[in-house]
Parts: structure tokens; C-alpha cells; sequence
């Protein structure tokens, strides 16, 4: 019986900080600006070259197939979101990217934006 894996986002920040995952790995918010900037490219960029390098080209080390399904299903979506944003403009942060009403300070370590 094939059971239906879910992942959410804090799922997700747990799984690409984890220790078990490939060293070099993107964390969840490079993921999010990596993409976004993949979305920008003038030419289409495939999933198999973009995913490759989210684990720095190594194996990704999911726990089970139903992992590995899930992570990528929400990385494509997450991807197909900045593609269909880019169309329809406005282009919006990442929920929870938010930016510091200094703009400056958003360039310090550790704050979302420059992670982003």
C-alpha cells in the first residue's frame, strides 16, 4: 500500500539543516532565493540541473522513495510559484522573509533577508 508522505515547511527547514543530508547542501532559505533566481533566468533552467545543485551534486540521502517525492514535489512547487509570480507580477518575499525597516540592516548576518 503506497501511503501519501506530507512534508511542511518546518519539515523542510529541519530536513535541509539536518547532518544527515550531503555537506554543501543549500539551507531552506538559500533553496527559496536559488530558485527564485533560477525562475528569473531568460532561459529555462530544468529541474535535473537545479536539484542537482541544491545538494551540491551529491546523493540527497532521503530517509524513504515517499521523501524524496515530497521534498521534490514542494520544491517544484515552490518553484512553479516564483515562475507564475514573475508572469503576473507583483513579485512578493517568501513569507517568511521579512525585510528590517532599516535597509541596511538587512545585510547583517542571520537576518532573513540576507540569508535570502
Amino acid at each position: 500500500m503506497n501511503e501519501t508522505f506530507e512534508i511542511d515547511q518546518q519539515q523542510l527547514v529541519e530536513f535541509f539543516a539536518s547532518s544527515e543530508g550531503p555537506e554543501g547542501t543549500l539551507s531552506y532559505t538559500e533553496i527559496q532565493s536559488f530558485l527564485f533566481a533560477v525562475s528569473c533566468s531568460l532561459e529555462l533552467v530544468p529541474p535535473s540541473e537545479w536539484l542537482s545543485f541544491i545538494y551540491d551534486d551529491q546523493d540527497a540521502n532521503y530517509s524513504s522513495l515517499e521523501q524524496a517525492r515530497a521534498v521534490t514535489a514542494y520544491l517544484m512547487e515552490f518553484y512553479n510559484r516564483c515562475v507564475e509570480q514573475l508572469d503576473n507580477l507583483p513579485v512578493s518575499l517568501s513569507g517568511d522573509i521579512e525585510p528590517l525597516p532599516d535597509a541596511m540592516q538587512n545585510f547583517d548576518s542571520g537576518t532573513s533577508l540576507a540569508q535570502w
